[in-house]
């Protein structure tokens, strides 16, 4: 379920923000190998100290099997993680245990979440669905304090690599494309607001010499033989224009102030 929770954070974050969370699974990312602790292997292949920003520790009525350094295999895992100072999210749940559960196991949990009391703030949870709310919130909430809050600098150091510029880049790209695809167009009260894409409400700037079609049908009008299908691009057209005409032209993006400097020289012109 903590994975399910981790891949719609970065569906929901990723390509916003450029930080993807990546789960460190023992099920998925250990393979049998021999010459050390079993725990210690763990470690080595999961790369707890190299790699993890921090964990997410779920704990209800079992600790796990004694390593030789601590009473079970997360446990060590948190240690290690907390006593090279990364964070460690502890999530304990207060579910009834089972009629046959062994209860020496469920004692060590319990103790162990009273030895966290003076180095963490632990969570605690009924039914699974109360976990993933949980999980949700403060997983958002402690990767906004980390990574998204404008001058933080309490999060551990990420690092771009030189070959991780063009994924960042198309990151961004995208984001600006969803943010910007489309434009809400309000008509008449009695049509409501709708949305388009701003690909379908331009058209090409290049114009086109073609003739009108009621002067092109006229008797005594010849054909120039152009079958009308010359076109020209904005600066072919104004080239012409101002050969015949004495014009002012101001070019600028939109919103960049075009109308209210017209409006302004027409103000000096009849003042």
């Amino acid at each position: 379920m903590a994975v399910e929770v981790i891949r719609e954070w970065n569906e929901s974050n990723t390509v916003t923000h450029g930080i993807e969370l990546k789960e460190r699974l023992w099920e998925l990312h250990s393979w049998p190998a021999s010459g050390k602790r079993p725990q210690a292997i763990l470690n080595d292949q999961l790369k707890i100290i190299d790699e993890c920003d921090f964990a997410i520790a779920i704990f209800w009525s079992r600790i796990g099997t004694d390593t030789g350094v601590a009473r079970g295999g997360a446990v060590e895992e948190a240690q290690l993680l907390m006593n090279s100072g990364r964070e460690v999210m502890f999530y304990f749940s207060e579910r009834d245990i089972k009629y046959n559960a062994d209860f020496e196991q469920a004692m060590a949990v319990k103790q162990f979440r009273k030895s966290l009391q003076q180095n963490a703030l632990t969570e605690t949870y009924g039914e699974p669905k109360d976990f993933r709310g949980k999980l949700a919130a403060q997983l958002d909430r402690k990767m906004t304090d980390w990574f998204l809050k404008e001058g933080h600098v309490g999060a551990p150091a990420m690092t771009v690599k030189p070959n991780d510029t063009l994924l960042l880049l198309q990151r961004y790209q995208e984001t600006l494309k969803n943010h910007l695809s489309e434009v809400n167009l309000s008509g008449s009260p009695a049509i409501d607001s709708f949305s388009v894409r701003l690909e379908d409400t331009f058209v090409s700037l290049r114009l086109s010499d073609t003739w009108r079609s009621e002067r092109r049908f006229q008797k005594g009008v010849a054909d120039d033989g152009m079958g009308g299908a010359r076109t020209r691009n904005p600066e072919e057209v104004m080239s012409l224009v101002f050969r015949q005409y004495r014009l002012l032209l101001v070019i600028g993006d939109p919103g960049s102030g075009k109308t209210t400097l017209l409006k302004l020289l027409c103000a000096l012109l009849h003042g």
